[in-house]
């Protein structure tokens, strides 16, 4: 009886050790059981047997807590699978690309995540160098995984897909770093990469409306992209102009015709005659009245091309001013033209001689403007 009692009192206080750390109760390697050491059976089933699943749940729970501080399993930082993401990803479209980035968690961004994330742009960046475009757009998805509040990292994932031509991801990319109040320089790219896609997919004026942005913000940085900016936007303009006018002219042409069956039914007058009414099929058109035929031409004529005033265009340059700069000697320049022409032939003025250094030259706001409300009437000049 008392062996009974010590072994009863064994087992309750193995229990409780078992309770209170699970790890302990389970047999260690090179070291038996008590009960098969005592030889007897134990009148009480052991913990073990009465609750199998609490080491199991508690082997869970680092998982558990990963998956919410990481984003969920699908957030893996493994490479292998970015391929595959971003094969689907090319063929969804902007809304749903960018309704995906917005749905992801975000995670409070650590100062280890971002150091890791500013490593991952880093190698990013040397790969868009490469012309490695798919590997610069994994590590850049990777580092947006981490610090998702970083425009300058959809930035770069946008010129990245641009230089592949997936311009679904380009829209998605510049609408998630537009949506993030992002810095001056990055805004003024975000909104670039978006001026792009919505001209490469035909939608000419929201194009035009954002390469406008960016066109100002590189302006008002005295950024060497905004050359680049300007013929873009000098190409959307264009585009919204071809178009424009092909639908002008089938517009005319269709009231043109109209206009000469209705001659022809009423006899060349405004009211119909049974004569008239009588005409044969396949007659000649009348020819329309002096004043409507005047009134045609003119409709017409501010879709013919023309060449633009020799005040709009640059000495140097021969093409309408982007960036007009004015000279000591009252002459305009383009910008980039004249300091080529100063850097790689002389401080010198190109027409008069005059010994010149950039300091002098003076952006022509006056004639800017000028040029500006010129393109606006006559858009075909954006052409030239």
């Amino acid at each position: 009886m008392g062996n009974g009692l010590c072994s009863g009192n064994n087992s309750s206080s193995d229990h409780e050790s078992s309770i209170r750390s699970p790890d302990a109760s389970a047999p260690q390697p090179g070291r038996p059981d008590r009960d098969s050491q005592a030889g007897t059976a134990p009148a009480v089933p052991s913990v073990e047997s009465r609750n199998p699943p609490a080491p199991a749940r508690q082997a869970d729970q680092p998982a558990q807590a990963q998956e919410e501080a990481g984003g969920g399993p699908g957030a893996s930082t493994s490479t292998g699978a970015a391929p595959a993401a971003t094969a689907a990803a090319a063929s969804a479209s902007p809304s749903v690309l960018h309704q995906e980035e917005s749905r992801r968690p975000l995670m409070a961004s650590t100062a280890a995540h971002k150091k890791a994330a500013e490593e991952l742009k880093a190698a990013g960046n040397v790969l868009f160098g490469k012309g490695k475009y798919a590997a610069a757009i994994e590590k850049y998805t990777e580092a947006i995984t981490l610090c998702p509040d970083l425009a300058v990292l959809f930035v770069n994932r946008g010129m990245a897909a641009r230089k592949r031509g997936d311009w679904a991801r380009v829209e998605a990319d510049a609408a998630s770093a537009l949506g993030q109040g992002p810095g001056e320089r990055d805004a003024m790219k975000a909104h670039y990469l978006m001026g792009l896609a919505l001209g490469a997919r035909g939608a000419h004026e929201g194009s035009m409306k954002h390469l406008r942005k960016a066109l100002d913000a590189a302006r008002e940085a005295n950024d060497s992209i905004k050359d680049e900016i300007w013929r873009e936007l000098a190409t959307a303009n264009y585009q919204h102009w071809q178009s424009e006018s092909a639908a002008r002219r089938e517009q005319h042409a269709l009231l043109r015709r109209q206009l000469a069956e209705l001659l022809l039914r009423t006899g060349g007058t405004t009211t119909p005659t049974p004569a008239a009414s009588e005409a044969p099929r396949g007659a000649p058109e009348p020819p329309l009245p002096p004043d409507w035929a005047e009134l045609f031409r003119a409709a017409a004529c501010q879709d013919q091309p023309r060449e633009a005033p020799s005040q709009f265009t640059c000495p140097l340059t021969m093409e309408i001013f982007r960036d007009p700069v004015v000279t000591p000697s009252g002459r305009s320049y383009e910008r980039s033209a004249l300091l080529e022409h100063l850097k790689k032939v002389g401080r010198f003025d190109p027409i008069t001689r005059q010994p010149l250094c950039e300091e002098q030259c003076a952006p022509n706001v006056s004639l800017r403007a000028a040029i500006e409300g010129y393109l606006e009437e006559h858009p075909w000049a954006w052409g030239e």
